[in-house]
């Protein structure tokens, strides 16, 4: 919390597509799964997309706030 008493939230998503997993649910989930953690791994507010092999972060103006 802070000093004003609102709640700082922080997030991080993994996308996957089923261009690359197929439509097979449980591989579909694992790949998002992977991603997910691959941004938790890369530090807060990101979001990794295994599908293109890509990460975007906020700009450091939103992540400043």
């Amino acid at each position: 919390m802070s000093a004003r008493g609102a709640i700082c939230i922080t997030s991080s998503v993994g996308v996957a597509s089923t261009d690359r997993a197929g439509y097979d649910f449980p591989e579909l989930m694992k790949a998002a799964d992977a991603a997910l953690y691959e941004a938790k791994e890369r530090g807060r507010d990101r979001v990794v997309d295994e599908t293109l092999g890509r990460q975007y972060a906020p700009p450091r103006e939103a992540r400043a706030s």
